[in-house]
């Protein structure tokens, strides 16, 4: 299992369903435009800072999840505005 740090730091690679697993993930309730900025940032990862939240963000070979401390919506939302703003 690699955490989306991995991917960042070049440990892992993602593949096509693994990476549409993420977007699909972190795009969930968004508007359009936000899901093509998320995809548009997850196509080229190594560009992205690291968190520590990153960690919780699990990637398996046939799922992504998330691994929720206390809200999961809240830090959802954190590791989206993370990607958007790297």
């Amino acid at each position: 299992m690699n955490t989306l740090n991995d991917i960042i730091e070049g440990k892992a690679e993602l593949t096509f369903w693994q990476y549409r697993a993420l977007c699909a993930l972190l795009g969930k309730r968004c508007r359009q435009d936000t899901r093509a900025r998320i995809r548009r940032k997850l196509e080229y990862p190594r560009s992205l800072p690291t968190y520590g939240i990153f960690n919780r963000v699990h990637i398996e070979e046939d799922c992504v999840s998330y691994c929720a401390g206390q809200s999961y919506p809240d830090e959802i939302r954190t590791v989206r505005n993370l990607i958007l703003k790297g």
